[in-house]
């Protein structure tokens, strides 16, 4: 099914070092439709910088990431 597709697309995407990265405290998140609808936590930025590392690319080095 289509649906599978796109969750499917959505997981690599998500799982891409460039998207962890974005993944920063006080951004915004987006809707389909390009509207401003939440904003990243600080729970949410350390979770990604956590699947960031186990990607093995980058030793943390900055406390502040």
């Amino acid at each position: 099914p289509q649906d599978l597709v796109i969750k499917s697309a959505l997981y690599r995407y998500m799982e891409k070092p460039e998207y962890l990265l974005s993944i920063q405290e006080g951004a915004f998140r987006y809707d389909v439709n390009g509207s401003a609808v939440q904003t990243v936590t600080k729970e949410e930025q350390e979770k990604a910088w956590e699947k960031f590392q186990t990607l093995g690319l980058l030793e943390k080095t900055d406390e502040n990431f």
